[in-house]
């Protein structure tokens, strides 16, 4: 009898076991389930959600089943913001070509800037797989992001950059997790000389993990620079009453 017992209550646990895999399997088609932290992490899919944080921390909540889940909020406001949409339905983001687990967007909020004015690079780094990436950039002083921004003129010649006399601080892991991207905002300006003209502007990632290395490269952003309006002299009125 007691045998018999042992017996049935193995059986219920190997099929209480199956039925809990055949569960996760019949619902990859609403979230992809991925090992985070020793946890299965919900993906929303058509979105992606943008955070800076290690591993997506302030975009994440653990419920009392174990998983890992984008916060509502989050998920409402990146389905309100074009730069979470798939790279196809946001062609002003200027995105690259998935190379090595990420794709790059470079973009700027205007095309024409005048001579001396501040020009700010907005570019989102997206991981397009259903894995954890982890990168490791360099931390530099005076430096806005771990991206690189190479920029020619219309008849193809690479602008130099000014000399940095900064030094390496550290080497800082950088975590994306699977459904988010990381933004930064780097300024132009702060590393070339531009005169008044048309330029192409990219993003551009050296990739460093422990498994691999790899340059990745966004579209190009077009931005034409003017010259600065010299202002208005006030107009004297010279007629005698």
């Amino acid at each position: 009898m007691k045998n018999i017992l042992i017996f049935t209550t193995l059986l219920f646990c190997i099929l209480q076991s199956k039925a809990e895999t055949n569960q996760v399997v019949d619902h990859k088609d609403r979230y992809k389930g991925l090992a985070m932290w020793g946890s299965l992490f919900k993906v929303e899919t058509n979105i992606f959600i943008t955070d800076n944080s290690y591993g997506a921390s302030e975009s994440t909540v653990r419920t009392t089943s174990g998983f890992i889940v984008f916060r509502p909020e989050k998920i409402e406001e990146a389905k309100k913001n074009p730069e979470s949409l798939p790279a196809k339905d946001f062609p002003q983001g200027n995105w690259g070509t998935e190379i090595g687990d990420t794709q790059l967007s470079c973009r700027f909020e205007k095309t024409t800037f005048t001579n001396g004015e501040p020009i700010t690079a907005v570019i989102l780094v997206r991981n397009v797989t259903l894995t954890n990436i982890v990168h490791y950039s360099p931390f530099l002083g005076a430096v806005d992001g771990p991206v690189n921004l190479v920029v020619t003129t219309e008849n193809g010649e690479i602008l130099p950059e000014k000399k940095y006399h900064g030094s390496i601080l550290a080497n800082v892991p950088r975590m994306i997790v699977p459904g988010t991207q990381h933004k930064y905002n780097e300024r132009l300006d702060s590393g070339y000389t531009l005169t008044n003209g048309t330029y192409l502007v990219s993003a551009v990632l050296n990739w460093s993990s422990k498994e691999n290395r790899y340059l990745n490269e966004s579209g190009k952003a077009k931005i034409t620079i003017v010259p600065t309006k010299p202002p208005e002299e006030p107009q004297i009125n010279s007629s005698v009453k």
